[in-house]
């Protein structure tokens, strides 16, 4: 699969040319080019706007290979075309590659945006690609998350004269959480839709991710759609993760922890939470030692923000 890019002169050839790419996903980007440029320095240019180190420059339908070739010898005229195309699993690739390391450097939002780009070539995802991309979203919004949390407390003390001046800003902060929310939750069905083979823990990996970003968008919304939508999401991928999956599995607690937290957060039924998370956490406690070794850093931290929140809730309670 290709995507092509086409070189216009569409001024004189010996003013400067115009590179009007379109890149997997459907981005466009323009490039100035030097008539005296060779098919190496057009290379670099490519590579520069798009982040790809694999494509063919074609001109006549012959892939111009000596990269010394000053562009300005393939005797060009106005309405001439030279054709740059990406292979389309390569610069998939590439995306990846460079996805980890913004994971890396921290940088998710930048990380996101390849992601999804790749997502455009092929929906399918491996379980270290779904992780980077919870990785990434996750970051985002529980920055955003925090800065709510800070803003809806300053209302709280807000004197009248800046009372409307921090709604204003809070309400802006929760339209930012609703969008990415709506995001996320727009992208789901699309990876779940090519889970092959659909193995259990893949499909939960994907029913939680939903059911967060529906209690995300529940808790600045207050909207009863999505807060019903996180509780069946949340109870049914609990339910499946008890029968279907060990009791050390991160899956089955991180489900576990996240249910619990909707049922306190929003449901305001600590009681329910607190009996969620002891039924996991014991029954783990149960199980360590079948605990995989691959599993055992995710897992033993899962289990410890269980407890954590025992603790806590509890002493709600009395």
């Amino acid at each position: 699969s290709y995507s092509f890019c086409t070189l216009l002169p569409d001024i004189p050839l010996h003013t400067s040319m115009y590179l009007v790419a379109v890149a997997p996903g459907g981005q466009q980007a323009t490039l100035s080019i030097d008539p005296k440029d060779t098919v190496n320095d057009l290379r670099r240019h490519v590579k520069a706007a798009h982040g790809v180190t694999s494509f063919d420059i074609v001109y006549n339908g012959e892939p111009l290979k000596t990269l010394a070739l000053p562009l300005s010898s393939l005797g060009l005229s106005e309405g001439d075309k030279i054709n740059v195309l990406f292979s389309a699993a390569e610069k998939r690739q590439d995306l990846l590659v460079t996805a980890r390391i913004a994971e890396t450097a921290e940088r998710y939002e930048d990380l996101v945006v390849m992601l999804k780009e790749a997502i455009e070539i092929d929906q399918n995802l491996e379980r270290t690609e779904r992780e980077m991309l919870s990785t990434g979203y996750r970051n985002l919004i529980s920055i955003k998350r925090s800065a709510w949390r800070v803003v809806k407390s300053e209302l709280e003390s807000a004197g009248e004269d800046t009372h409307s001046l921090v709604m204003e800003y809070l309400s802006n902060i929760e339209t930012e959480i609703k969008e990415l929310c709506n995001e996320v939750l727009e992208l789901i069905p699309r990876l779940e839709s090519v889970l092959t083979p659909r193995k259990l823990s893949d499909k939960l990996f994907y029913k939680k991710m939903r059911g967060d970003y529906h209690r995300y968008h529940a808790e600045v919304s207050k909207d009863k759609f999505h807060i019903d939508c996180a509780k069946e999401l949340y109870d049914s991928g609990f339910e499946e993760a008890s029968a279907g999956l060990e009791p050390t599995d991160p899956i089955t607690l991180g489900v576990a922890l996240n249910v619990s937290v909707f049922y306190h957060d929003i449901m305001n039924d600590t009681s329910h939470a607190v009996d969620i998370a002891k039924l996991a956490f014991d029954n783990a406690i149960t199980a360590l030692d079948s605990l995989d070794d691959s599993s055992y850093k995710d897992s033993t931290l899962i289990m410890q923000l269980l407890r954590d929140n025992l603790t806590l809730w509890t002493s709600e309670e009395d």
